[in-house]
């Protein structure tokens, strides 16, 4: 491995590199310094200082312009290949072009989230970025903020974060209510659901954790009442095709009991409690916050996982 004494590249600096490229472009001390927006002394100040580190003349006079020595010969074409890189690299921002971006997005998504928003999201995605893939995770929620952080996902989607850690960024979504569903020839079908009928049906529980303590669960409990449950799945769309084949009902956002209710046999009732409507939000991490594929991601996402439900 080649070593180059770090005094040597300290003297070397990028204006010095600058002005080289430019005495290359140009041929002439006048038109350098025009081309970088300095004075001529200021070019011809630096040309010395090249000519005393390189040892070697570079450029000659030949009438109104300089003429290439060998030694700037063999420079120029490494030169001008990190110059190039410099600005493709350093000095140009970054951009996003989702046309010709060849890249794989991942979210992490609800079970829900996935059933009513993500066939329209894909079909965006895959309009404006034809080359890129889509990879949706169900990730418990604990897991999330080093998830994010590592960037082994690009954003997620749920309620507020538990120790939501302050380098992960949120953006509120929609907001949304819960009904009931049950199965379209369910005793309970087409009658409006008193607070004694609702606790004494059999419940499924759909929690992500498969825990029976969900959010219904802790804001009935507040109101001193209790649901019987029977079981808690953690897949909402399997919790519909049980109910719409049983005697159990389940409590579901309002926008996913619609769409359920057109492939199952299904029947919609209002809760005869009101309990808070529940916010949806988008994180991200600070560390890709400024870059440009997240962004675009951010505002595709903002259009398609924001329709109240």
């Amino acid at each position: 491995m080649l070593i180059i004494p770090v005094s040597r590249l300290r003297n070397l600096d990028l204006n010095l590199l600058l002005t080289l490229d430019a005495l290359y472009q140009t041929g002439q001390v006048s038109a350098a310094a025009e081309r970088l927006g300095v004075s001529q002394p200021a070019v011809s100040q630096g040309l010395r200082a090249l000519r005393e580190h390189f040892d070697d003349p570079l450029f000659v006079r030949t009438g109104r312009f300089l003429s290439l020595t060998p030694r700037a010969q063999a420079l120029r074409t490494p030169l001008q290949r990190i110059v190039r890189e410099l600005h493709e690299h350093l000095l140009t921002s970054p951009r996003f072009e989702p046309a010709t971006a060849e890249r794989i997005f991942t979210l992490c998504l609800s079970d829900l989230a996935e059933f009513v928003y993500l066939g329209d999201f894909l079909a965006a995605l895959r309009a404006q970025a034809p080359h890129c893939r889509l990879r949706s995770l169900r990730v418990p929620v604990h897991e999330i903020p080093s998830m994010l952080e590592a960037g082994r996902a690009d954003l997620a989607f749920g309620g507020m974060l538990p120790e939501m850690p302050a380098a992960l960024r949120q953006r509120r979504m929609m907001d949304y209510g819960y009904v009931c569903i049950m199965a379209s020839d369910h005793p309970a079908a087409g009658k409006p659901l008193n607070k004694a009928g609702y606790s004494a049906l059999s419940h499924v529980i759909v929690s992500r954790s498969g825990d029976f303590e969900d959010f219904i669960e802790k804001e009935l409990r507040r109101l001193r009442l209790r649901r019987h449950a029977v079981a808690s799945l953690s897949d909402t769309t399997m919790a519909a095709k049980l109910v719409a084949n049983s005697d159990l009902i389940a409590t579901v956002p309002s926008g996913a009991a619609e769409r359920l209710a057109a492939i199952f046999p299904l029947a919609i009732a209002n809760l005869p409690v009101s309990v808070p409507r529940v916010v949806s939000r988008m994180y991200w991490h600070e560390r890709f916050h400024r870059d440009p594929a997240n962004q675009w991601l951010r505002e595709l996402a903002q259009a398609y996982f924001s329709v109240e439900a």
